[in-house]
């Protein structure tokens, strides 16, 4: 029997912008484009939504603004971003590599720079006049928005299309057996806490030990405050 065929969170992303009947908002480089959008291009959430000029989508900075970034809904995710990431807030999509080679950036620069980003591409910005690595490509770079900029609805399809899937050691399939169909859900192992110190009284203290000794300092404050 066949294996079903599984939906991946960016298809569900894809699914959406297709429809055109939510909209695309902006959740990455806020702090890039915080200072430079006005409020009236904000949702409640405070994230940059796309809005429409003459009836192409599009983001922009308020509603002058004489150079909106124009998307096409039947494109994915990935081209919808570009023109905002790259034309509005002059990102770009490259790697270590090729700034290097650009001479963008220098060779203490790119020594600097974890390796996975040295040679894998990602969007860079300039910070302080430097190239800095700032996102890879991933659905949480954006999310999809009613008209009164409720999530709920996108949020629910993404759950139940394209559930988060757990990795490294909480990975079910490294942390437990696998499961048969049907079985019960594992009981959660408790922690075994260690036992609590206990505190002796000064005559317990002597009781135990085998040869005549002087408690502590401390002890014998206690015991002393004790008998007052």
């Amino acid at each position: 029997m066949a294996a079903p065929a599984t939906t991946t969170r960016t298809a569900v992303a894809n699914t959406q912008l297709s429809a055109g009947k939510r909209i695309l908002v902006l959740r990455a480089s806020r702090r890039m484009w915080k200072p430079l959008v006005d409020a009236s291009q904000l949702d409640r959430q405070g994230r940059w939504m796309s809005t429409t000029q003459g009836g192409k989508p599009c983001f922009m900075f308020s509603q002058g603004d004489a150079a909106p970034a124009f998307f096409d809904h039947a494109a994915d995710y990935k081209d919808a971003l570009t023109p905002v990431l790259a034309g509005k807030l002059g990102m770009a999509y490259t790697s270590a590599t090729q700034l290097l080679e650009q001479e963008k950036i220098t060779q203490a620069d790119f020594d600097a720079t974890v390796p996975g980003s040295q040679t894998a591409p990602q969007w860079w910005a300039k910070d302080k006049g430097v190239w800095k690595p700032k996102s890879k490509w991933t659905i949480n770079m954006c999310d999809f928005v009613n008209k009164s900029g409720s999530n709920v609805t996108y949020q629910r399809a993404l759950d139940a299309q394209a559930p988060k899937k757990l990795r490294g050691p909480l990975s079910p399939a490294r942390s437990q057996p696998p499961k048969e169909p049907g079985s019960p859900l594992p009981r959660p192992v408790k922690k075994k806490q260690a036992p609590r110190k206990r505190k002796l009284s000064l005559n317990a203290w002597l009781a135990e030990r085998e040869e005549p000794v002087s408690p502590p300092k401390k002890m014998r404050a206690r015991a002393a405050s004790r008998r007052q």
